[in-house]
């Protein structure tokens, strides 16, 4: 369900869940570095592993969150279609993180200093 210019309050007020979920996927990045992208999908949840995208299955964890909310066990070979469509969502999101990242950097030599500018690439805000 679409929430933008929807006030939450009776949501926070209440004591209940709410009979739909506010968002249909969640996107985040996590890991001690947030160096790991993941994705929840309703019982979902799809992570992968390392900073760098890689397509290979070895660098992905699958959950089913309703049967495994510690998640314990790793899905990703046990159910190719979820394996596939969150795969898929995540990487379209991944690049698309990229390409923000990549907004407004050029020409920021010209601003900084070269101590700033090392500063902003050592805490991952530029490359």
């Amino acid at each position: 369900r679409y929430t933008a210019g929807k006030s939450l309050r009776s949501l926070l007020l209440s004591s209940s869940p709410p009979e739909v979920p506010l968002h249909s996927e969640i996107f985040l990045e996590t890991g001690v570095d947030l160096n790991h992208k993941a994705v929840v999908a309703g019982h979902w949840k799809m992570i992968h592993i390392g900073r760098e995208w890689n397509d290979d299955l070895r660098h992905f964890e699958l959950f089913d969150l309703t049967e495994d909310p510690g998640e314990r066990v790793n899905l990703i070979g046990r159910n190719a279609i979820a394996a596939s469509y969150l795969k898929r969502r995540l990487s379209g999101w991944a690049l698309s993180q990229e390409k923000l990242a990549d907004i407004g950097t050029e020409g920021i030599e010209k601003t900084l200093t070269e101590k700033e500018i090392q500063e902003l690439k050592a805490l991952g805000y530029i490359k």
